[in-house]
């Protein structure tokens, strides 16, 4: 890796951009990273799908199973939500690996299930015969869920490219999350196991919590009544600093713990993001991640970074996440990332050191050029 050429850059970028800097030479990186992918690839693993169960019966909704519980599952039989029917409805935005195509739906109140396709936007469930289905009433307060894990790989020489080899920090992510008897979380705690990092630049690690709403994210108010084991992001609304110093935790578990103002959210997603310690404006985040707050826009369409410079952080306003093609940041004018994610509850192997992670792992170039939808499981598939 060029560490050295790193390290004096960040000493460089630590000072203040008052002057224009010029383009520099372009400098040289491994030649076994030269993928040929689609301009709009997003280098997701992850689908959010949205959708709408009704229940109905004689051909209209019934509320007759209003505040029952359902019990969502993946093909392979995990958990993944626990939720109330509520106005003859249940409103399904799970966060799955984009290999799960179809989905189970667990009805409580009749004892029975029915699968989904992960691709639909809208079912509707028929109760046959409601007087011989109803149940007492069963709220879902207090029932905590565990999602599925998260793992996110990191190169830190951003806005260089460099060895690829995704191994600088690896961190997988656990969430588990209390919702009240009308779907609203009321506390979610997050697991951070660090599996990997480079310490020859200290990285603070920090999450940033979003609402989601289908297919798209959106920034919050301030949601956060407390934050336990962890410290508020004071640059960063709704930011939380998990890890102050991954160069002094090196490998190792953090956990923290939130509590959500009453009745404000009912779906959300966490994305990390990376800071330099003594030059908090330096981050790294996934492919097609806004800046945060406190991220210096002059660092985009630096070097070998080919982001838009510009982003506005409204309250309420929605957008795609990943963003894609040229409106995506942390990517290259290849469309490379510093960083991707994907959805493993099982333990990945990182790279060898100096290695890309296309030598490591073969099938992840068939996924990076079909823009995805090949070999959807390349993580689960090393050397």
């Amino acid at each position: 890796m060029r560490k050295c050429l790193i390290l004096l850059l960040f000493v460089a970028l630590e000072g203040c951009f008052v002057d224009p800097v010029k383009d520099p030479d372009p400098l040289p990186y491994d030649s076994f990273f030269e993928l040929e992918v689609p301009a709009d690839f997003n280098w997701s693993c992850i689908n959010q799908p949205h959708i709408i169960v009704n229940f109905k019966h004689n051909g209209a909704i019934t509320t007759a199973l209003d505040n029952t519980l359902v019990e969502l599952y993946d093909n392979a039989n995990n958990l993944l939500d626990l939720l109330t029917i509520q106005n003859g409805l249940v409103d399904l935005n799970p966060i799955i690996p984009a290999t799960v195509d179809m989905l189970k739906l667990k009805v409580m109140a009749t004892g029975e299930s029915v699968q989904i396709d992960a691709g639909a936007s809208t079912v509707d469930y028929i109760v046959e015969n409601i007087s011989a289905k109803v149940v007492p009433k069963m709220g879902n307060a207090g029932i905590e869920i565990q999602g599925s894990s998260t793992y996110s790989l990191f190169e830190n020489s951003w806005p260089l490219k460099d060895d690829f080899d995704f191994n600088d920090v690896v961190v997988k992510t656990t969430c588990r999350w209390q919702r009240n008897a009308e779907n609203f979380i009321t506390e979610i705690a997050v697991v951070c196991n660090i599996e990997a990092i480079d310490v020859s630049l200290d990285w603070g690690l920090g999450f940033e919590l979003f609402g989601l709403e289908g297919h798209e994210i959106y920034y919050l108010g301030d949601v956060m009544r407390s934050v336990n084991e962890a410290e508020k992001d004071e640059n960063v609304k709704n930011g939380i600093v998990a890890v102050s110093s991954l160069k002094e935790l090196k490998v190792g578990t953090t956990e923290f713990r939130i509590a959500l103002n009453e009745n404000e959210l009912k779906n959300f997603l966490f994305i990390p993001y990376l800071f330099r310690l003594n030059n908090n404006g330096i981050q790294i985040r996934p492919f097609g991640a806004p800046p945060t707050q406190a991220q210096d826009m002059g660092l985009f369409s630096f070097y070998d970074d080919a982001s838009p410079t510009a982003w506005r952080w409204d309250q309420g306003s929605k957008f795609a996440y990943p963003l894609s093609g040229e409106a995506a940041f942390f990517r290259s004018a290849e469309n490379y990332p510093w960083a991707i994610q994907f959805i493993f509850d099982g333990t990945f192997q990182s790279c060898r050191e100096g290695i890309s992670i296309v030598s490591d792992y073969p099938t992840f170039q068939d996924w990076a050029e079909s823009g995805g939808k090949s070999a959807k499981d390349w993580y689960n598939n090393p050397l």
